[in-house]
């Protein structure tokens, strides 16, 4: 009896112990299934909101640089020498070259909607606008009075560039649909006369093309520094400053704690009623015109953070059914093996939407073998899926990069996880294309070393081209395509540094003036004369060595630096082109007289006054003759 006894006593005891385990194991795993799903949800907060500071930082940045190249188009306006020669002497030829320089400026930024010039009395003289319906820059049909000293021009000339900001108008009408404008109004003077030059932009499609690429951004919206939107979806809400039936949509009357905590920091977040506003101040380029700043917001309410984490949280209530079936054979490891699981599940569905992106992009493994591409990449190089998989992205290498460029590359992503900049790539047919190229070294555990690479390309040639047209503008003379003052001061200076540290690498100066230039214009008028400076550059330009410079520094005068050159052999040079001047059969007919000095380490900055001097004797000596500046 005992021993049955003892036996059924055992058996219980097991039996016991076997449902007190299991109760504990199950305890455990609601538990956890309880505290996971607090921190799955936490941690989705957490991230959407991390990922709407990122996206309004990635906004703030590409804002800031849309804003720079804005702002150089207007300093090239302000200098635009076209316009110079208007205002010198206004006739219908300058207006209309003007007007067609204008037109390609309306090719490369899609949001300038007018740009016009304004004389003294408030009328425009020349306009360009942009038309929606042609999708291209027109000439308007008429005219229109713009009104006077908008810019507070004070007496002198002395004003600076402002900013106007409002509703667009027509002939003193408010256009529907509504559109804000920001006015650059760029003051002019020209013999006491105050004109403006105006640019207006959209600031709708401005904003509009900083936010475009930007993924997750469409529910943004932005205010000015009253609270009031001026750009975001609803419409309806947009310039309630200016429209009375609007003026109840704005910040501080509709969120006044959102926006006292934006008044107290720059950044941040506010919780208000359950939903997280993240909240930055964001730079404009009207900041260089003393404007006030501008505001960007994105909620996050509780809809979209459960949204964002219901499919984690159902593949976790899966697991803990599975988990309550073998939990007494299984227990813990089966717990880290799914969780590893879910890790590599969340990957893969990173990597998928990441290559959904119109941007090309691969994903290499640790030795930099592709294992896999998207169909823009395809697109954009011309290979084929075939030919990329497990092939190296050295496959693009154009050549134009040298060893130590790939070096840093490889420093960078060891040092910081990420590397970014420009580089030359070489497409299948061997064209060249400039690219912004961004990689990320990933790692799926806690070794030391990157397990995958993901990298992505954006074609930046276009962007490429047009920096290389706008700084060619900033130092060639429109006329004459000879080097303008500007740049001729650079390298004279630059010249002269060298000259220092290495006395006998002396050079000379010249300068060449036509004679009697002013007759040329009176008698035979401005468009012959230009002709004539023309083709003096050209007659120059014949003679010159490779390494001379020359350079158009006022109307009729042109300065030639002639580097390791004494002044007796320029002298020789110089007499060559003189000649050759005297003895073209271009008309009407011409001479020229040319001053030349040669480098003195005691005369660095006489240099020019020395060759103005001898360019002076050349004149009083009776002209078409070179001289030589002689040192005491």
């Amino acid at each position: 009896m005992l021993g049955a006894s003892g036996r059924a006593f055992s058996k219980r005891t097991v039996f016991v112990k076997y449902l007190v385990t299991l109760s504990l194991f199950t305890l455990v795993i609601a538990t956890y299934s309880l505290l996971m799903r607090y921190v799955l949800y936490a941690e989705a907060k957490d991230a959407l909101i991390s990922s709407q500071q990122a996206r309004i930082e990635i906004f703030s940045v590409k804002l800031e640089k849309r804003a720079d190249e804005l702002l150089a188009m207007v300093q090239l306006l302000e200098n635009n020498e076209y316009i110079q020669s208007y205002l010198q002497s206004p006739d219908e030829v300058k207006k209309s070259l003007i007007a067609k320089s204008w037109m390609d400026f309306f090719s490369y930024l899609k949001y300038i909607r007018s740009l016009r010039l304004v004389d003294p009395d408030g009328w425009e003289v020349i306009r360009v606008d942009y038309s929606a319906t042609e999708m291209k820059a027109v000439l308007p049909a008429q005219f229109q009075f713009y009104g006077t000293n908008k810019s507070g021009s004070p007496e002198g000339g002395n004003a600076k560039i402002s900013v106007e900001q409002g509703l667009q108008e027509e002939f003193l009408v408010v256009v529907k649909p509504y559109r804000w404008l920001w006015n650059f109004v760029i003051p002019l003077v020209k013999s006491d006369r105050h004109y403006q030059l105006i640019l207006s932009i959209s600031s709708e499609d401005f904003l509009a093309r900083v936010h475009e690429g930007i993924q997750g951004l469409d529910a943004v919206q932005i205010s000015n520094s009253d609270g009031f939107y001026i750009y975001g979806p609803n419409k309806s809400m947009l310039f309630g400053n200016e429209l009375p039936e609007r003026a109840e949509y704005n910040i501080p009357q509709q969120q006044p704690g959102l926006w006292q905590a934006m008044q107290q920091s720059v950044d941040g977040v506010a919780e208000i009623d359950g939903v997280s506003y993240v909240f930055s101040q964001i730079n404009t380029f009207s900041d260089s015109f003393g404007a006030k700043r501008a505001y960007a917001v994105l909620a996050v309410d509780e809809a979209l953070v459960a949204e964002y984490a219901s499919t984690r949280m159902s593949q976790l209530f899966k697991g803990v059914r599975i988990m309550l079936v073998i939990v007494m054979l299984l227990s813990i490891p089966i717990a880290w093996a799914w969780a590893r699981f879910a890790l590599l599940r969340e990957i893969q569905m990173l990597s998928d939407a990441a290559f959904r992106s119109t941007s090309p992009m691969l994903i290499t493994d640790a030795d930099e073998i592709i294992l896999d591409v998207n169909p823009s990449f395809i697109q954009e190089f011309g290979f084929t899926e075939e030919e990329l998989i497990g092939s190296t992205p050295r496959l693009l290498q154009s050549g134009e990069q040298d060893a130590s460029f790939y070096q840093a590359m490889k420093e960078g992503l060891a040092t910081d996880g990420h590397w970014d900049g420009e580089i030359i790539n070489k497409r299948k047919d061997g064209g060249l294309v400039t690219e912004f190229l961004h990689i990320d070294a990933i790692k799926i555990d806690k070794s030391a070393n990157p397990n995958f690479y993901v990298a992505s390309y954006r074609d930046i040639s276009l962007l490429k081209r047009m920096e290389d047209k706008l700084r060619k503008l900033t130092v060639t003379d429109p006329m004459t395509g000879t080097f303008n003052r500007r740049h001729f001061e650079h390298e004279l200076l630059r010249h002269w540094d060298y000259f220092r540290r290495y006395p006998e690498s002396l050079f000379s100066l010249a300068i060449l003036d036509i004679d009697f230039f002013k007759n040329v214009n009176d008698k035979h008028g401005h468009d012959v004369g230009d002709q004539v400076i023309k083709r003096f550059s050209t007659l120059i330009e014949r003679s010159l060595r490779k390494v001379d410079l020359l350079a158009r520094i006022g109307g009729e005068e042109f300065a030639v630096i002639l580097p390791q050159t004494s002044a007796e052999g320029a002298k020789i040079l110089l007499e060559r082109i003189r000649k050759s001047v005297e003895e073209s059969t271009f008309e009407p007919r011409i001479t020229c007289s040319i001053g030349v000095a040669e480098s003195r380490l005691k005369a660095d900055d006489l240099l020019f006054k020395c060759a103005d001097k001898a360019l002076y004797d050349a004149k009083e000596s009776g002209r078409n003759r070179v001289c030589v500046y002689v040192y005491e």
